[in-house]
């Protein structure tokens, strides 16, 4: 027989029973989610809902997780997917007939959090405030600090996107002071390079700056490289706002095969954007007008609707500059009707006529149509930045 004190120690190593159990019994929940969502996607986009409202394996904690996990990981190269992942989500969450208790509230506000988010990247602005309403009805019930922050923090982005600045930052301290209290020193990280965006947009490049440059400080690169990605990308972009085009484009070229390696078809695509305009910036209006070009044909295979918008804003302010009315005339024809198509809110599709009247008058002076495209693109600058 084994001595008595080594028969204790090994007693006090194992888990309680009931705990082991909970354990097994959500592993088993989380292997049924997998299951029964591998059979989801099989099925027509409109049936999609009706049958997880009623199949059982739908309607538990594990599956709402696992929606909400599928929907961020769709938001870059997938939105639509997203949107529909995250209905999912919500679907389950509000047929769960557990949602009463803390977790059902926590994945309530998080899942109503996610599909505004959601709406938000596919341009979407009326579902996204209406999700987002719903996601604020529920953070009151939230028990969890941290989910309280994520829910403050996606529904920042949306208020950036929409011009409320000052609420954006707002929540955005709100959700910074629950991650250092609580949280990591990640994700103060990322509510750093978050805060960069309205400070960039409401003109405080310094201020901007100095968030991304203490945000780079709090997470290591190899681990985060998206993370790495949109701060290097927003960086370059607050130096082309201040006109350190050189700088600008040092980090960006320096930076290339991060986007290469972490970023997608979309986001290399904004990174040779931004590496237009700083060219364009020092000077080289022709190079930067080839490149334009280049970037443009790249995100019309894309399908990517606003960013083809938004590089035609770039070609406009150079065809402005140059007085080539025809070819000004042609890219605000082709901004007005990709605004009429996709939706970009009432005041920016005024600016898109007004820019297209300008450009088919032939009368309106550089300084005229410059400021329109930049009131457009003011409009159109949260619909293409990196997600």
């Amino acid at each position: 027989m084994p001595p008595t004190g080594a028969s204790d120690e090994a007693s006090d190593d194992r888990l309680p029973a009931s705990l082991v159990d909970r354990v097994a019994a959500r592993e088993e929940r989380f292997r049924r989610a997998h299951a029964v969502a591998a059979e989801v996607v099989t099925l027509p986009p409109a049936e999609r809902r009706a049958f997880v409202a009623a199949h059982p394996d739908c309607l538990c904690p594990e599956f709402v997780e696992l929606m909400i996990a599928m929907a961020r990981e769709r938001r870059g190269e997938e939105p639509r997917d997203s949107v529909r992942c995250a209905h999912l989500a919500v679907t389950a969450i509000e047929a769960y007939a557990g949602a009463g208790g803390r977790d059902g509230d926590d994945l309530r506000a998080l899942a109503w959090a996610e599909l505004g988010n959601a709406h938000r990247i596919c341009g979407d602005l009326r579902s996204a405030g209406m999700a987002f309403h719903r996601a604020r009805e529920r953070v009151r019930y939230v028990a969890d600090p941290l989910v309280r922050a994520e829910v403050y923090q996606i529904e920042a982005s949306y208020r950036d996107y929409t011009c409320e600045f000052d609420r954006a930052v707002r929540l955005l301290r709100r959700a910074e002071r629950l991650q250092v209290r609580f949280g990591t020193p990640n994700a103060v990280a990322v509510i750093r390079i978050l805060r960069a965006e309205p400070a960039r947009r409401t003109g405080h490049l310094i201020e901007a700056i100095d968030l991304l440059q203490s945000a780079f400080g709090l997470f290591n690169v190899r681990e985060q490289p998206r993370l790495a990605l949109i701060g290097v990308h927003n960086l370059a972009n607050c130096l082309i706002d201040a006109g350190a085009f050189d700088t600008a484009l040092g980090i960006l070229r320096r930076f290339r095969p991060l986007y290469g390696t972490f970023g997608g078809p979309r986001d290399r695509a904004l990174r040779a954007l931004l590496e237009a305009r700083a060219v364009r910036g020092a000077g080289l209006s022709s190079l930067a007008e080839a490149m334009l070009v280049e970037v443009r044909d790249r995100l019309v295979e894309l399908e990517s609707p606003y960013e083809i918008a938004t590089v035609d804003l770039d070609l406009a302010e150079i065809y402005a500059v140059e007085h080539r009315w025809s070819d000004l005339e042609t890219v605000a024809a082709e901004t007005l009707a990709l605004c009429t198509a996709y939706g970009v809110g009432t005041e920016a599709l005024a600016a898109a006529k007004l820019l297209c009247d300008a450009a088919q008058r032939r009368q309106a002076t550089a300084e005229s149509v410059l400021g329109l495209v930049a009131r457009l693109r003011d409009h159109l600058a949260p619909l293409t930045r990196l997600a």
